[in-house]
């Protein structure tokens, strides 16, 4: 069986943005969906400074800029973020920054209490992706939280990762939850 190969550029990602953004993010949702449907992250607290990696235009600042001190969303789309700070444009506690899709050299050393990623690496090339991982446990605080969800397994897709490469990758942590499906590791581990 071939591999997926689900690996889209800046530019891909810069006209999904000018054309219909939330029915090319999540093609199974509504607009009513994408925008209503709960992001459920638990532990949040007023006290937390929260990064979203691969933040697109911002659907999960909906549900997590109330319940943190400060959101934090990049994304190396730069029409991504231009559409998150239009809809998030009175936001007193949310930023988005265009990142350069490969690191987090943005932020300084132990900044952020969580650090969330969905429907993200599947879309990187594997260096990529065991590239954020480090740079994920740099920019964490001791103790914080790196909840991902959909790591491809390399198996199913291009630029995926083995069980063993994702056990190498998350040594530096402490998995508190690594579930796998036919194609997805889901983990959620501190630092």
């Amino acid at each position: 069986m071939a591999k997926m190969n689900n690996i889209v550029s800046e530019e891909i990602w810069d006209q999904v943005a000018l054309t219909n953004p939330e029915f090319e993010i999540l093609a199974e949702y509504s607009k009513e969906q994408f925008w209503n449907e709960e992001v459920k992250i638990d532990g949040l607290n007023k006290d937390m400074i929260f990064l979203d990696l691969g933040c697109g235009i911002g659907r999960v600042a909906k549900w997590v800029k109330d319940s943190v001190k400060e959101y934090y969303g990049i994304d190396f789309s730069k029409e991504m973020i231009r559409k998150a700070e239009e809809i998030f444009k009175d936001s007193q506690n949310v930023k988005f920054l265009v990142n350069n899709g490969k690191d987090l050299k943005l932020f300084e050393d132990d900044k952020f209490d969580m650090v969330y990623v969905n429907l993200v690496f599947q879309h990187m090339e594997k260096a990529n992706t065991l590239n954020y991982i480090k740079e994920v446990h740099r920019v964490l605080k001791k103790g914080g939280i790196f909840l991902v969800n959909q790591i491809p397994i390399a198996e199913k897709y291009e630029g995926g990762l083995t069980e063993e490469e994702v056990d190498e990758a998350m040594k530096q942590f402490k998995i508190l939850n690594k579930e796998l499906n036919e194609f997805y590791f889901n983990i959620k581990c501190q630092k």
